[in-house]
């Protein structure tokens, strides 16, 4: 509710993208570490429907936490929201130490938000150069073994364009067809 000043700004400003920093708590109390969790998107999101907000990190919280687990349960309590996006990031070059755990990340996010509403992200300041990211996922499969033991769709060339720009062209009104030709 503290934030709920700033959204109304932003809609009189014309601005439709919130930005939101979740996961990858770091060096911060436990109080602090309240913040960066997923669980106040529920009311946000319903009571601003005409803003989309982004989850960087996917609300990621590295070992020995839950990954993004408690991401994707409140997912599941608030039911569907057309205006929320997960955010790589960081999470998916750390899922990279495993190709499983790559596919599993992408699966699940796939499976509760579907691939429009996934936004790619490489925190390139922490991991330097992003191409070996996007070589990673350009080559990237879910398994059928996935596919079959948890419902993931698989990981199609159309979804993988989604995640690797068009979602956020959209979000953020660029043509792309136009920007190509610039």
């Amino acid at each position: 509710i503290i934030a709920y000043p700033m959204y109304q700004e932003m809609l009189r400003l014309g601005l439709s993208v919130v930005s939101v920093h979740k996961g990858f708590p770091g060096q911060v109390s436990q109080a602090e570490a309240e913040f960066v969790k997923t669980t106040d998107l529920e009311v946000a999101t319903r009571d601003w429907p005409d803003l989309d907000f982004v989850v960087y990190h996917s609300g990621y919280f590295p070992p020995p936490g839950d990954g993004i687990s408690l991401f994707l349960q409140d997912i599941a309590a608030m039911g569907p929201r057309e205006n929320l996006y997960a955010e790589v990031g960081s999470t998916f070059a750390n899922s990279l130490f495993s190709p499983d755990a790559a596919a599993h990340l992408l699966g699940q996010l796939m499976d509760a938000l579907g691939s429009a509403r996934i936004v790619w992200g490489t925190d390139s300041v922490w991991w330097g150069s992003p191409q070996w990211q996007i070589d990673a996922l350009k080559v990237l499969q879910i398994p059928e073994s996935m596919q079959e033991e948890f419902g993931y769709p698989p990981l199609n060339d159309c979804d993988k364009e989604r995640i690797l720009g068009l979602n956020a062209a959209d979000l953020y009104g660029v043509d792309v067809e136009a920007a190509r030709g610039e």
